[in-house]
């Protein structure tokens, strides 16, 4: 009977270590409603996670992985930030992006992290394809793209050069082409100058 007692305290004791455990690992997040994100925010842009990069430790489940910033639709951001994400996502994350998927985030700041980290959770990494926002939940479409047309955002990294050396091309052509024309104005007339006095130097008395 005692070692009956023992087996059944033993077995409940496995159980609650188990759910405990299995709590820890298996993270959950509500949904909250998509404006609320929005409103919420203190960082939207759209980019990468760099998933050989070296994680960066947080409280509670998140790490901090860099993330290649793409485009910058609120708050300042460099090419390269350290953004938070649950390490229970790391792994579908990783293969959306694989896929040539892209993630807009809504960050905020924690005091769970010296990063900031998606709000909610998975709830703040919103699914991008091709430059358009991919959630079956049409609201949630709807306000992510909405926001997105109303917010033109500021291109980070390669494309921010190449737009701003084609927009250098062009404001300079004009003047480079008006002083080419110049210089051949000018040359054509000392051109002329000099034919004149060699030539009158050739027509004078011998």
């Amino acid at each position: 009977m005692k070692k009956s007692g023992c087996f059944a305290f033993n077995v409940a004791f496995s159980i609650i270590l188990l759910s405990m455990t299995t709590s820890v690992h298996a993270t959950s997040w509500v949904e909250i409603d998509p404006q609320e994100l929005v409103d919420r925010a203190d960082v939207i842009l759209v980019g990468e996670y760099d998933f050989t990069s070296e994680p960066s430790a947080g409280e509670f489940v998140f790490q901090g992985l860099a993330f290649h910033v793409k485009t910058v639709y609120r708050g300042t951001a460099s090419e390269e930030e350290t953004a938070g994400i649950d390490y229970n996502d790391v792994g579908w994350a990783k293969e959306f992006q694989e896929e040539g998927g892209e993630f807009l985030l809504f960050l905020e700041r924690s005091k769970e992290a010296d990063f900031l980290i998606p709000i909610r959770g998975a709830n703040g990494m919103v699914l991008m394809l091709d430059g358009e926002v991919k959630d079956p939940d049409r609201e949630r479409k709807q306000t992510f793209e909405s926001f997105l047309q109303s917010h033109p955002g500021k291109t980070l990294g390669v494309d921010t050069v190449k737009h701003q050396w084609d927009e250098e091309e062009r404001q300079t052509a004009i003047p480079y082409g008006v002083i080419t024309a110049a210089a051949g104005i000018v040359l054509c007339f000392l051109f002329f100058l000099y034919k004149i006095k060699t030539g009158g130097k050739q027509n004078g008395p011998h």
